[in-house]
């Protein structure tokens, strides 16, 4: 019978570490542990369910590692991005509002011609859109 020993783990883990990307740098531990994580949720599954007599997983140790500082656009890095074409312009316009109004994706969807102010120049949000349908924003409150 075909097992997963602990050792195997062990040395794809090894090897997992140091694998490229297509530019030839190292993955980052976030995206290693990502891989590690769906097999030892299967494999601890399958220990549950007595599919294998035990969780070869039990007390390995995950990559470890600082995350990469994500930065910030600079106000001529955005004017540059959005003045690109965009294959979508509806992917534009949700971005760039996201971008200069802060709203969450969810929020940008749920955009009613209602929530435009019809005076002052106001964009109100009163709903998110989730998988669900419309529902309250993250706050729970509407903002402008």
């Amino acid at each position: 019978m075909n097992t997963i020993t602990r050792e195997d783990i062990k040395k794809f883990s090894l090897w997992l570490g140091e694998t490229k990307n297509d530019k030839g740098e190292k993955y980052s531990a976030n995206y290693l542990n990502g891989i590690l994580i769906a097999g030892f949720t299967a494999l601890k599954w399958a220990a549950a369910e007595k599919i294998i007599p035990v969780d070869p997983t039990e007390g390995l140790l995950r990559f470890s590692g600082s995350t990469k500082k994500r930065g910030v656009l600079t106000p001529q890095e955005a004017a540059e991005l959005f003045a690109m074409p965009w294959k979508d312009e509806r992917v534009r316009i949700t971005n760039h509002l996201s971008a200069t109004c802060g709203f969450r994706l969810g929020e940008v969807l749920a955009l009613r011609e209602s929530d435009l102010d019809p005076v002052k120049p106001v964009l109100y949000v009163r709903h998110s859109w989730s998988i669900d349908g419309l529902k309250a924003p993250k706050t729970n409150e509407e903002r402008a």
